[in-house]
């Protein structure tokens, strides 16, 4: 740094002028005045800000103009009429340099953060060495601005603090990318592009080679796993030069030679701190096996045309006397290559063209439907069964049992749906699912019922005890017998009845108060804003009936008390109301002890609602079944299988929300629901 070179120039001078002992000085006295008038000289020529400071009164006894332009100010004694200290921000740097300043002592390149008289913060580094100056012990203060130096240095120190963070994000992106490639049913590999060198594979890459680590299959050539040369060639395009593909269908070999059949897809990213295509490995070997059967079987049946046709003609004549619809789609939506009576009929359409003009979108309720559609077009892959919604070429909504599977047809890639009107079972269900609505009011109503004749009859009781002392106290005050303990006693007696009649009138009241708005929002069914933990309370209390048959299992609720909704309070209560039958009948049967709890916190514009308990648990293999209609594992005592149905319903249908269920035997049930706080502000 120059600040450096101009020191020690500097504390050269001031050496040649004041000599360290004045006995010394072979100079006459009014040369001192002339080495001080020169000394200012120079102070006032430096690029450093100069200060000469009294050793014992800390008085400022001088000031170059670079100095006052430092603190902003014109003259030194405006400067002056701000104490010191105050032109350090912190308190132990002044208390560090005003130590040397009494001592006289000198100190270098010392960096201290300053403030002007304006309030201006800045940084300055300070060399100070001792003098006599004007006849007085004093200490000569150089300040160099470095505030533009301190700011490079806070700004790479921020660069370097935003680099390692960047550096920690991509290392944990990669630590996630890799494991959900270690996790993926499809084998992986990430080819370095250019050389097509193996960086990396996943378990199922290596299991669909035959080897046991990435290091084996490397020794086996990349060209040697194709069985086509053509293959191999248009692969090593791509991966030379980066280039994403889909759906890159080739036939494969493994290390033990044994050939299969992949479905390639690729696509180019940063992986391993390298530029990679990352390629995923289908084995389709079954399906193209399939289709060389199929094939074979086609060209059989191609060798007796007149047999084909016969055959053709006769499977049309099952198809068009099929109970069921049946269309044959192509890859294209819009493209039906056939549909018999059956289907056009469940449409309420005269012809295909009909059919076709009012659109395969339109002839979907739901969107979501719709886009499902289009993944399975997509993927090649049909559903095993779909039950959704359709459309009418009139409008009219009908529900539909829909089985589709992919065939090759005149060549090209199709799929034969088999489609089954079954509004009639649809609406069964929705009258079964009401009657158990109904059915739950109903025994709701009856455990309040039963709930509500203890405190009534107790207050009943102590009613007819304080009429009974009420009639002898009127006897005695009649006879002219009454005393003060008689009187005291009554009042006593009087007291103790009448707390205990309101006490058991509030509580009934309470009950009342719960299962009215329970009851009523079950059956009415409107929309009101409520706060959710206060409603599940009530909830709760009004199934105290049910709770009570079994009173070795405790309830606990908890969460945001401020957590307000704007819904169907009624579909809560009903979810609520089967989801307690549930456990209190399937997770503590024969009165075991044991565990309810819900949870309620706010999470984004949603609700999360948690209800756990700690019962036994549900299969594995049940686990996916459990939302479904009519399945129970209680047939025998009288379960009807639609409690969590009508939860899976209420939650998805009616309150626009989603919910998951997860369970293992003996470890009790999970059933997390996200609920928008208000319908149709969902996230």
């Amino acid at each position: 740094m120059k600040s450096a070179n101009w020191f020690h120039t500097f504390s050269k001078g001031l050496a040649r002028f004041f000599p360290k002992n004045p006995s010394q000085q072979d100079h006459p006295s009014d040369r001192k005045q002339t080495d001080e008038e020169h000394l200012r000289l120079l102070f006032d020529s430096s690029p450093a800000g100069v200060a000469v400071v009294h050793a014992r009164t800390r008085k400022r006894l001088y000031a170059n103009p670079r100095f006052l332009e430092l603190f902003a100010v014109e003259s030194l004694d405006e400067l002056d009429a701000v104490d010191m200290s105050e032109t350090y921000v912190n308190k132990t740097d002044w208390e560090k340099v005003r130590n040397h300043i009494l001592s006289g002592s000198s100190f270098r390149r010392d960096i201290f953060q300053r403030k002007r008289v304006n309030g201006e913060h800045w940084w300055a580094l300070l060399d100070a060495v001792p003098l006599e100056f004007m006849g007085e012990p004093a200490v000569v203060v150089w300040h160099t601005d470095v505030t533009d130096q301190k700011k490079a240095e806070n700004k790479l120190e921020t660069t370097l603090v935003e680099l390692k963070e960047s550096r920690n994000a991509l290392q944990e992106s990669e630590k996630r990318l890799r494991q959900l490639f270690d996790s993926s049913p499809a084998g992986i590999v990430a080819l370095r592009i250019g050389t097509g060198q193996r960086l990396y594979g996943n378990s199922r890459l290596l299991e669909m080679f035959n080897v046991q680590s990435l290091d084996a299959l490397n020794k086996f050539g990349l060209s040697d796993t194709y069985v086509n040369q053509r293959d191999w060639e248009t692969a090593r395009d791509y991966i030379q030069n980066g280039t994403a593909f889909r759906r890159f269908i080739v036939e494969r070999k493994r290390v033990t030679g044994e050939r299969w059949w992949a479905l390639l897809d690729a696509v180019p990213m940063d992986f391993m701190g390298e530029r990679c295509i990352v390629v995923w490995h289908t084995d389709i070997t079954e399906q193209k096996q399939a289709e060389k059967e199929l094939e074979a079987t086609l060209a059989e049946l191609k060798e007796s045309r007149s047999a084909l046709e016969e055959s053709e003609k006769h499977l049309r004549q099952i198809l068009e006397t099929s109970p069921i619809g049946v269309s044959i789609v192509g890859d294209e939506i819009k493209e039906r290559a056939y549909t018999n009576s059956t289907y056009l009929k469940l449409f309420g359409a005269e012809s295909l063209e009909e059919l076709d003009a009012y659109g395969f979108v339109n002839s979907f309720v739901s969107k979501n439907d719709y886009e499902l559609a289009n993944q399975h077009f997509n993927t090649g892959v049909g559903p095993d069964s779909t039950i959704m919604p359709r459309r009418k070429v009139n409008g009219e909504e009908w529900w539909a049992k829909i089985y589709a599977v992919p065939i090759i047809h005149q060549g090209k890639n199709t799929f034969i749906i088999w489609c089954t009107d079954i509004t009639d079972q649809k609406k069964a269900e929705a009258e079964l699912v009401q009657s158990e609505k109904l059915a739950s009011l109903g025994g709701m109503v009856a455990g309040v019922a039963h709930e509500i004749n203890t405190p009534i009859g107790v207050g009943v009781t102590a009613a007819s005890h304080l009429q009974e002392r009420t009639e002898v106290l009127k006897g005695l005050f009649e006879q002219d017998l009454m005393k003060k303990s008689s009187f005291e006693e009554f009042l006593e007696t009087a007291t103790q009845s009448s707390a205990i009649i309101s006490a058991n009138l509030m509580r009934a009241a309470d009950l009342i108060r719960s299962f009215k708005q329970v009851a009523v929002d079950q059956s009415v069914e409107e929309m009101r804003s409520f706060k959710l933990l206060e409603y599940v309370r009530e909830v709760m209390q009004s199934l105290n009936p049910q709770l009570k048959k079994n009173p070795n299992v405790v309830v606990l609720i908890d969460g945001d008390e401020d957590l307000e909704m704007e819904s169907y309070p009624g579909s809560i209560a009903q979810i609520l109301t089967n989801l307690v039958l549930n456990s209190m009948i399937h997770g503590f049967p024969e009165n075991e002890p044991g565990q309810i709890s819900i949870t309620a916190q706010p999470d984004g514009t949603a609700a999360q609602l948690v209800y756990k308990d700690t019962g036994r648990g549900i299969d594995a293999e049940n686990l996916p079944k459990v939302f479904d209609p009519f399945f129970t594992t209680n047939r025998s005592a009288g379960g009807s299988g639609l409690g969590l149905h009508i939860v899976y319903n209420l939650v998805t249908q009616k309150l626009g929300g989603t919910v998951t269920c997860d369970s293992a035997p003996g470890e009790g049930v999970t059933i997390t629901f996200h609920i928008p706080l208000q319908l149709g502000h969902s996230e």
